[in-house]
């Protein structure tokens, strides 16, 4: 793991419980609990919280997540949309947030913050997402495939599991196996 990831504190992926309060219990796709000093500069118990959005989450991702999250001690709140290939950056007191769609710097503490190449990131999700995408069930488009007939075309990222990663201080979100 880079050294800006490590300096930072440590990543924590889901399944994991994360106790803001007394009485809750979320349990985020990914989170990152802040080294002592790092926690001291931001005033924050989690650096980052970090949602991967599907169809099924992303009401609560958008609403009752990142107001939890943001008002409970939360420096950071990320919403990763695989389908429209964007990260939402959302932080205490900021609003709307903001949209990121070529590359996102993390690590405000840290003299070299950690760079997110956006694009290329997405481009390897959607990449893991075709190599495993199971075959269709109806055999008329599989068999329009073989005949030389267009490919049928599957991305369903609701169903795959990612983990962030960083490698060479470059943050990355790949599939789980």
């Amino acid at each position: 793991l880079g050294d800006v990831y490590k300096r930072q504190g440590e990543l924590v992926p889901s399944p994991a419980d994360l106790a803001l309060t007394s009485d809750s219990i979320m349990q985020p796709d990914l989170f990152v609990v802040p080294t002592e000093s790092v926690a001291s500069a931001l005033g924050a118990t989690i650096s980052l919280v970090i949602e991967v959005l599907s169809p099924a989450t992303e009401r609560t991702d958008r609403g009752i997540k990142r107001e939890f999250y943001l008002s409970h001690g939360v420096a950071e709140y990320w919403i990763v949309d695989a389908d429209a290939r964007t990260v939402e950056r959302f932080l205490p007191g900021g609003g709307q947030g903001t949209v990121h769609r070529e590359e996102l710097l993390w690590g405000a503490t840290t003299a070299a913050p950690l760079r997110i190449d956006l694009p290329a990131l997405f481009d390897r999700v959607e990449a893991a997402a075709r190599a495993t995408a199971p075959l269709p069930a109806d055999p008329a488009p599989a068999a329009a495939a073989v005949a030389g007939g267009p490919a049928p075309q599957r991305v369903a990222f609701e169903r795959l599991e990612l983990r962030f990663v960083i490698r060479d201080g470059i943050g990355e979100i790949e599939r789980y196996e």
